[in-house]
């Protein structure tokens, strides 16, 4: 390799190198702004039982992550859900009979 074509090569990756850095010091500065509930904090904040709760999970309605056997919450996704409980008063937060199986 030419002389030239390293000392470029070598002053990219210094660039590079420096572009990361700047990244992973904003990265580090920025306070954690995403919280996360465990179904323990969810349950009293939207007042339903922990059964209910795996049903807005099976349907899809509440966002979750899975962290080992934990189901862990947004709680922006639970204030949102409040927000529309209160607003819309959402059927999928009122079981209906039709929701519940039927015994027999």
């Amino acid at each position: 390799m030419e002389s030239t074509a390293y000392h470029h090569l070598i002053s990219r990756l210094e660039e590079i190198a420096a572009c990361v850095h700047d990244s992973t010091q904003r990265q580090k500065e920025e306070p954690v702004k995403e919280e996360w509930l465990t179904y323990a904090e969810v349950l009293p904040m939207l007042h339903i039982s922990k059964r209910h709760l795996q049903r807005l999970r099976d349907r899809e309605v509440l966002p979750f992550a899975r962290v080992g056997n934990r189901c862990l919450y947004r709680r922006s996704d639970i204030e949102r859900l409040v927000e529309q409980r209160m607003s819309d008063r959402l059927p999928f937060l009122h079981l209906r009979a039709t929701d519940r199986k039927r015994k027999g």
